[in-house]
Protein backbone atom coordinates (compact mmCIF):
# COMPACT_ATOMS: atom_id res chain seq x y z
CA UNK A 1 0.00 0.00 0.00
CA UNK A 2 2.83 2.40 0.88
CA UNK A 3 4.55 1.63 -2.41
CA UNK A 4 1.38 2.43 -4.36
CA UNK A 5 0.90 5.73 -2.51
CA UNK A 6 4.55 6.65 -3.00
CA UNK A 7 4.37 5.76 -6.70
CA UNK A 8 1.24 7.87 -7.13
CA UNK A 9 2.92 10.83 -5.40
CA UNK A 10 6.01 10.54 -7.61
CA UNK A 11 3.89 10.34 -10.77
CA UNK A 12 1.82 13.36 -9.71
CA UNK A 13 4.93 15.40 -8.91
CA UNK A 14 6.52 14.44 -12.23
CA UNK A 15 3.36 15.29 -14.15
CA UNK A 16 3.08 18.72 -12.55
CA UNK A 17 6.70 19.60 -13.29
CA UNK A 18 6.73 22.01 -16.18
CA UNK A 19 3.01 22.72 -16.06
CA UNK A 20 2.21 26.30 -16.78
CA UNK A 21 5.58 26.79 -18.44
CA UNK A 22 5.42 30.35 -19.70
CA UNK A 23 8.45 32.30 -20.65
CA UNK A 24 8.60 35.81 -21.94
CA UNK A 25 9.27 36.00 -25.64
CA UNK A 26 11.65 38.63 -26.99
CA UNK A 27 9.74 40.07 -29.96
CA UNK A 28 11.29 42.52 -32.43
CA UNK A 29 8.74 43.55 -35.05
CA UNK A 30 9.31 47.20 -35.91
CA UNK A 31 8.04 48.16 -39.36
CA UNK A 32 7.13 51.18 -41.43
CA UNK A 33 5.32 49.08 -44.04
CA UNK A 34 3.00 47.22 -41.67
CA UNK A 35 1.48 49.66 -39.21
CA UNK A 36 -1.84 47.91 -38.57
CA UNK A 37 -2.39 44.57 -36.92
CA UNK A 38 -0.51 42.54 -39.55
CA UNK A 39 2.61 41.89 -37.47
CA UNK A 40 0.86 41.26 -34.12
CA UNK A 41 -1.63 38.96 -35.89
CA UNK A 42 1.05 36.88 -37.61
CA UNK A 43 3.22 36.75 -34.46
CA UNK A 44 0.24 35.45 -32.47
CA UNK A 45 -0.52 32.87 -35.17
CA UNK A 46 3.13 31.80 -35.13
CA UNK A 47 3.17 31.45 -31.33
CA UNK A 48 -0.03 29.37 -31.37
CA UNK A 49 1.37 27.11 -34.11
CA UNK A 50 4.68 26.60 -32.29
CA UNK A 51 3.06 25.92 -28.92
CA UNK A 52 0.71 23.37 -30.53
CA UNK A 53 3.86 21.53 -31.64
CA UNK A 54 5.36 21.67 -28.14
CA UNK A 55 7.80 24.41 -29.17
CA UNK A 56 8.29 27.42 -26.90
CA UNK A 57 9.45 30.56 -28.74
CA UNK A 58 12.31 32.46 -27.11
CA UNK A 59 12.82 35.18 -29.69
CA UNK A 60 10.87 36.33 -32.75
CA UNK A 61 12.49 38.80 -35.14
CA UNK A 62 10.79 40.35 -38.17
CA UNK A 63 13.12 40.21 -41.19
CA UNK A 64 12.29 43.80 -42.00
CA UNK A 65 10.42 45.67 -44.67
CA UNK A 66 13.26 45.42 -47.20
CA UNK A 67 13.04 41.60 -47.18
CA UNK A 68 9.29 41.45 -47.70
CA UNK A 69 8.86 42.54 -51.30
CA UNK A 70 8.10 41.21 -54.80
CA UNK A 71 11.55 39.61 -55.01
CA UNK A 72 10.85 37.61 -51.86
CA UNK A 73 7.45 36.51 -53.21
CA UNK A 74 9.29 35.26 -56.30
CA UNK A 75 11.82 33.43 -54.13
CA UNK A 76 9.02 31.86 -52.06
CA UNK A 77 7.60 30.48 -55.33
CA UNK A 78 11.03 29.24 -56.46
CA UNK A 79 11.54 27.43 -53.14
CA UNK A 80 8.09 25.83 -53.32
CA UNK A 81 6.63 27.69 -50.35
CA UNK A 82 4.09 29.31 -52.68
CA UNK A 83 2.45 27.72 -55.71
CA UNK A 84 3.63 29.12 -59.05
CA UNK A 85 0.12 30.44 -59.74
CA UNK A 86 -0.22 31.99 -56.27
CA UNK A 87 -1.83 35.41 -56.23
CA UNK A 88 -0.01 36.45 -53.04
CA UNK A 89 0.92 40.13 -53.09
CA UNK A 90 2.50 40.51 -49.64
CA UNK A 91 4.75 38.50 -47.38
CA UNK A 92 6.07 38.69 -43.84
CA UNK A 93 9.10 36.76 -42.65
CA UNK A 94 10.33 35.94 -39.16
CA UNK A 95 13.46 34.42 -37.71
CA UNK A 96 12.58 32.42 -34.61
CA UNK A 97 14.60 30.90 -31.77
CA UNK A 98 12.75 28.23 -29.82
CA UNK A 99 13.13 25.24 -27.53
CA UNK A 100 10.84 22.30 -26.85
CA UNK A 101 8.58 22.37 -23.83
CA UNK A 102 9.83 20.59 -20.73
CA UNK A 103 6.30 19.58 -19.80
CA UNK A 104 6.52 15.78 -19.28
CA UNK A 105 3.39 15.12 -21.31
CA UNK A 106 4.74 17.11 -24.26
CA UNK A 107 8.13 15.41 -23.88
CA UNK A 108 6.57 11.95 -23.91
CA UNK A 109 4.32 12.74 -26.88
CA UNK A 110 7.27 14.19 -28.81
CA UNK A 111 9.54 11.27 -27.98
CA UNK A 112 6.94 8.75 -29.10
CA UNK A 113 6.47 10.74 -32.30
CA UNK A 114 10.23 10.89 -32.84
CA UNK A 115 10.26 14.70 -32.87
CA UNK A 116 11.43 15.68 -29.39
CA UNK A 117 14.87 17.01 -28.70
CA UNK A 118 16.49 19.11 -26.02
CA UNK A 119 18.38 21.44 -28.33
CA UNK A 120 17.69 25.13 -28.63
CA UNK A 121 16.80 25.95 -32.23
CA UNK A 122 18.03 29.30 -33.50
CA UNK A 123 17.44 31.17 -36.73
CA UNK A 124 14.47 29.13 -37.87
CA UNK A 125 12.49 30.89 -40.60
CA UNK A 126 8.73 31.23 -40.89
CA UNK A 127 7.05 33.03 -43.80
CA UNK A 128 3.50 34.30 -44.14
CA UNK A 129 1.82 35.47 -47.35
CA UNK A 130 -1.55 36.82 -48.36
CA UNK A 131 -3.50 37.74 -51.44
CA UNK A 132 -4.88 41.23 -51.85
CA UNK A 133 -7.22 41.90 -48.90
CA UNK A 134 -6.84 38.24 -47.88
CA UNK A 135 -5.92 36.53 -44.63
CA UNK A 136 -2.31 35.90 -43.65
CA UNK A 137 -1.30 32.27 -44.06
CA UNK A 138 1.90 30.56 -42.92
CA UNK A 139 3.39 29.27 -46.17
CA UNK A 140 6.80 28.10 -45.02
CA UNK A 141 8.00 26.83 -41.70
CA UNK A 142 11.55 26.00 -40.78
CA UNK A 143 12.76 26.09 -44.39
CA UNK A 144 15.65 28.46 -45.04
CA UNK A 145 14.42 30.92 -47.66
CA UNK A 146 16.43 34.03 -46.84
CA UNK A 147 20.18 33.44 -46.76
Amino acid sequence: MKIAALSAAVIMAFTLTGCGEKTSVDIDVSSEKYVGNELPHTVHSLEVTLEAQGKIPDKIRYFGDKNCDDEMLKKLKEEGALEEDSKAVECIGYEVDYHYSKNPIVMLRGTLGGKYDTDKHEGTQFWFAREKDGEWECVSSETVILE
